[in-house]
């Protein structure tokens, strides 16, 4: 299904589904056809896309806005949007009002968007818009996975019935849930292998099992001298909303500086998505080896030049420079400066 725009429409209510979103055909097949349906390019700012989609239309009474969700939080298209940014979209956010009626409603259909009853994203948007807002605390979608489709907190008076029929919604097989990951820091150690462990979450719990891809790439590491290599699939058990990727950190004493490698999600099942920007970490590896400037003690006959030979614990990768001054040695037979040595 492809976005267009035609000439100016006055059809009361509008439907936006994010392209990432699963099985999108089920859900457009319980739509009135009163309703107009667009699907959000996920290449493209979804806020943009809608802010253009509503110029071209006057009088709407609801906006449906199908996409996944986080606590505070909508992806739309290769936007996300949340209270942290909100601010930024305030120019395009408030033209909608132009297009909706005095007492319209937007209902965000999104996972999790008020999650724990916090309306502050919603208060935000109606403030801009002068819309009502209705949003889902938990996640949205199927039964059986842990979902339901009602829009539990309100910021005023929501009239809007929902965008979809009641076969649809039972029949629908998914959840908008989200995974995510996160980067870490890791001491290199100076032999055999410390675990670099990242921790991967989903957003809600669900009622079937979960899984992900992952795979390790080089960036200043390199795998097999700095890391090794690790890729596999991730499960999630019914009802678990964190798991763990364990990747071996291969110690040595050689001082090169902090260096680093990525981990990147990908595949996810059905029943869950990869949070925009969020689906890969990167693992920064302390290096802890410090490096050392060495000199041995020598033996100079009177009259000539005393030599210090300067070396390092390990070669280095940068320049290395060092200060040095002389003094006297302590006991009965130390030299004085400036009669036994030149001070330096």
């Amino acid at each position: 299904m492809e976005l267009s725009i035609d000439p100016i429409h006055n059809e009361s209510e509008i439907l936006f589904i994010d392209g990432a979103i699963n099985d999108i055909e089920h859900l457009v097949s319980g739509v009135s056809s009163s309703t107009e349906i667009f699907i959000l390019d996920t290449e493209k700012d979804g806020i943009a896309q809608i802010g253009e989609i509503l110029a071209e239309r006057n009088n709407i009474s609801s906006v449906h806005i199908v996409s996944f969700g986080t606590p505070g939080s909508l992806q739309l298209g290769s936007a996300n949007l949340g209270a942290d940014n909100l601010n930024t979209y305030n120019s395009a956010l408030s033209a909608w009002a132009n297009t909706l009626t005095a007492d319209a409603d937007i209902l965000l259909y999104g996972c999790n968007v008020a999650a724990g009853g916090d309306t502050t994203l919603l208060q935000q948007l109606s403030g801009m818009t002068g819309a009502d807002i209705a949003a889902s605390d938990d996640l949205t979608g199927n039964a059986t996975l842990g979902g339901d489709w009602d829009l539990e907190m309100q910021v005023g008076d929501i009239e809007t019935a929902l965008a979809f029929s009641a076969d649809v919604m039972s029949g629908y097989q998914h959840v908008f849930d989200t995974f995510r990951i996160e980067d870490i820091e890791i001491a290199e150690g100076d032999s055999g292998t410390t675990e670099a462990i990242f921790i991967v979450t989903l957003d809600e719990a669900l009622e079937e099992v979960a899984t992900v891809d992952f795979n390790t790439s080089d960036l200043s590491a390199i795998a097999g001298e700095d890391y090794e290599e690790t890729s596999d699939t991730l499960n999630f058990e019914p009802g678990e909303t964190t798991g763990e990727i364990r990747v071996p950190i291969i110690g040595d004493t050689e001082s090169e500086g902090n260096e680093a490698f990525a981990v990147t999600l990908s595949n996810p099942s059905e029943n869950a998505i990869l949070e925009d920007g969020g689906e890969r970490a990167i693992a920064t590896i302390l290096d802890d080896d410090a490096l050392r400037v060495l000199a041995d003690n020598i033996q100079v006959a009177e009259g000539s030049d005393a030599i210090f030979n300067l070396r390092l614990s390990t070669a280095a990768e940068d320049p290395v420079t060092v200060e040095f001054t002389t003094r006297a040695a302590s006991g009965d037979n130390a030299a004085t400066p400036d009669e036994d040595f030149q001070t330096t």
